[in-house]
């Protein structure tokens, strides 16, 4: 498992690292880029680049900014309400071994 989540974690650092690359722009002395310039530019700047591009960093503002942090509060509310058993210890080391072991994988490379 660990060799399949590193090549997958190599493989998209490595597209949207080359795409970074490629779609920079100068300006003021300063270079700018990121997924909606090269999404706007890897279209070929039409008039759907334009929009996708736009709709693209909307979403990920909404997502980091209002989705995230209700998700997390979530899951910490559930997990204080839920009793901390032995169940949930046992789930707790499983899931913390699979995220080491994904860690690894994705670090290694």
């Amino acid at each position: 498992m660990d060799v399949g989540i590193a090549f997958l974690g190599a493989g998209s650092a490595f597209a949207e690292s080359t795409l970074g690359q490629l779609y920079k722009e100068e300006h003021d002395g300063e270079y700018r880029g990121g997924p909606a310039y090269y999404i706007e530019k890897g279209f070929g700047g039409t008039t759907f680049s334009k929009i996708y591009a736009t709709l693209f960093a909307i979403v990920t503002v909404i997502a980091i900014g209002v989705l995230l942090p209700g998700v997390q509060s979530n899951s910490i509310a559930v997990s204080i309400n839920n009793a901390f058993g032995a169940e949930a210890s046992f789930g707790g080391i499983l899931g913390s071994t699979i995220a080491w072991g994904v860690k690894r994988g994705v670090y290694s490379n």
